[in-house]
């Protein structure tokens, strides 16, 4: 990865490779986040169910977690399957939210848990 020189004429969001709106400053925007478990025993594509997550994100996820965790042991939610908070889903292999899920059905899974 080439790294730019930062350009001292750039406002500060613009230097650090991100972008705001006028009048913004540096603030980020909100955005879904992730927790990952250390991958030890995947048994789902954890890097491709992120990344299909994050493409299919919107405004409404703003604030959002995901813990993905490649296996049942859940190690990303602390071995938590199931979580209290309207804000957070949990996958533990082919679990979401303690409900058995087939991989090629996790992402849109998630995504439905996100929109309650």
């Amino acid at each position: 990865m080439i790294k730019r020189k930062p350009n001292n004429d750039e406002p500060p969001a613009v230097r650090n490779g991100e972008r705001s709106e006028a009048g913004g400053g540096d603030r980020r925007e909100p955005r879904l986040k992730f927790r990952y478990c250390g991958g030890c025993n995947p048994v789902i594509d954890r890097t491709a169910l992120a990344d299909a997550l994050r493409a299919g994100a919107d405004e409404g996820d703003a604030g959002k977690i995901v813990y993905i965790s490649g296996c049942s042991r859940a190690c990303a939610s602390n071995r938590a399957l199931t979580s209290d908070s309207p804000d957070a889903v949990i996958v533990a292999g082919e679990h979401v939210d303690g409900e058995r899920t087939a991989e090629a059905q996790i992402a849109a899974a998630v995504r439905r848990k996100l929109k309650e």
